[in-house]
């Protein structure tokens, strides 16, 4: 039992954070090459904020594995304050996923849809590289905190 939830948790991981940690890396220059009015960056925008979307919601998969797991192995994992740290972190960078990048990302597709010239796409592609960059080392600190 303990392998199988082991093996799902480290697959979700692989397949659903890894391409959202792209995503939302590229998706603020995409974004801003688009409102100079660049077709097939607005296309790769709209492509890259459905990758967040879709695959962080997936992603949730993760903690919620890891959750399971720990409770299966608790014995042997209760006194083990890296993983407790590490599925702190995962959730705290899900929640930056569905409550900063997605609502954020939501909203730059809808003002390049809209196109009236009011929306700060430079400021956009900032606060997207900074909600992205926090996102993606809460990751990697938990993936370090999960191998060790």
């Amino acid at each position: 039992m303990e392998n199988i939830l082991l093996i799902l948790h480290i697959a979700s991981a692989v397949l659903f954070i890894g391409p959202v940690m792209v995503s939302t890396s590229a998706f603020g220059k995409q974004a801003l090459a688009a409102s100079t009015g660049d077709a097939r960056a607005e296309g790769v925008a709209a492509n890259l904020y459905g990758i967040t979307r879709v695959y962080g919601w997936l992603s949730a998969l993760v903690p919620v594995f890891g959750i399971i797991l720990l409770i299966v192995e608790w014995d042997s994992l209760s006194g083990s304050y890296n993983f407790h740290t590490a599925l702190t972190l995962g959730v705290i960078a899900w929640i930056v996923l569905l409550g900063l990048i997605i609502p954020k990302q939501k909203k730059t597709v809808a003002a390049l849809a809209a196109d009236d010239g009011t929306y700060d796409f430079a400021k956009a592609k900032s606060q997207s590289a900074m909600f992205g960059g926090i996102f993606n080392l809460l990751w990697i600190i938990t993936f370090i905190l999960m191998f060790f």
